[in-house]
């Protein structure tokens, strides 16, 4: 017999055993199909609107919503204004339920919530422009429309241990992949007077003896705020904070976000807010070696923070693959 006939006999009783093989299950095919396990995120994110909401930022969140149906947004505080807390509180109150059992909602509110934000956090316009009272009243209305007010440092003076509106929320998006949650932390600088008054709202006349604003460090570090959202569930934390990167001046003592950032552990970005400036992206390293970026979308709706994450689901557990942040002008 030829070399050429045995290797061609050789050839056909390898193909007749894997066939065999094949037949009875003794060796299955390979699925090399590996499913795509990431997750985008988009965090948006305004701060020091000052009473009203420019249509051309309304129709860029719209926008937004149409390519993103997962989209957050979220604000920094200041989004009330007035310059007369006691013109404030009379409005309130002839706001209150009428015959019909119902109020008049400020304009702003209504404006938040067409607009869908998931979460707004208390800025110091929000107590200056109002007393106890109509702060009550003004969170009441967010609430009617579904939106958490939030603030972790602001406590009730009667009871440390109450918080006057929630810390926090976790938010759940539901994806392809499954579902992500995103734990947001409201902070609010304590240091809300304007420069010609007290400074702190403990010292402040119509908050005196009702609420009291801690330290946003301390608290934050003494509370462990991020672990704490981790070990409820949170995948990823962003820190929606009014206050300033830095203290530049003596007398701007609350703008805490770089020292925020560098010395916490657990949060993966920080919204700033209160100093109007514009910031796309910055970096800092927390205690740990990890990245964490801060972004501030200035004031008046004039430019919009985005945030973009990218997940990855690893051994059951999302982590962080990428992120980064930006500013545009709607």
């Amino acid at each position: 017999m030829s070399n050429r006939k045995i290797w061609g006999l050789i050839l056909t009783m390898v193909i007749v055993f894997l066939i065999v093989l094949t037949k009875f299950d003794i060796v299955k095919p390979v699925n090399t199909f590996v499913p795509n396990r990431e997750v985008k995120l988009t965090i948006l994110a305004t701060a020091d609107l000052h009473g009203a909401i420019p249509t051309k930022l309304v129709e860029y969140v719209q926008e937004e919503r149409k390519k993103d149906k997962n989209l957050i947004l979220v604000d920094a505080g200041d989004f009330f204004d007035s310059t007369n807390s006691v013109l404030m509180t009379q409005w309130f109150r002839l706001s209150g339920p009428n015959s019909n059992h119902q109020r008049r909602t400020p304009p702003i509110v209504r404006e938040m919530g067409k607009l869908g934000y998931d979460a707004v956090v208390l800025g110091n316009h929000e107590f200056v422009s109002n007393d106890k009272d109509s702060l009550d009243e003004l969170v009441l209305d967010f609430t009617d429309y579904g939106i958490p007010v939030l603030s972790a440092n602001l406590y009730e003076t009667s009871n440390y241990h109450a918080h006057y509106v929630n810390p926090y929320i976790i938010k759940e998006i539901e994806t392809e992949q499954g579902i992500v949650k995103v734990g947001i932390l409201g902070l609010t600088i304590k240091e809300v007077g304007e420069s010609n008054g007290p400074r702190e709202l403990k010292d402040l006349l119509q908050y005196k003896g009702t609420l009291e604003l801690k330290d946003i460090v301390q608290e934050v570090n003494s509370k462990r705020w991020p672990e704490l959202l981790r070990y409820n569930g949170a995948d990823i934390v962003i820190a929606v904070v009014h206050s300033g990167e830095e203290s530049l001046k003596s007398k701007d003592t609350g703008n805490r976000i770089k020292e925020l950032a560098q010395s916490t552990d657990g949060i993966d970005a920080i919204v700033a807010a209160h100093t109007h400036v514009n910031i796309p992206e910055h970096k800092y390293k927390n205690k740990s070696g990890e990245t964490v970026i801060v972004t501030q979308p200035g004031r008046y709706g004039e430019y919009i923070s985005k945030i973009n994450f990218v997940l990855v689901k690893e051994n059951g557990r999302w982590t962080v693959k990428d992120k980064s942040s930006l500013t545009q002008k709607p």
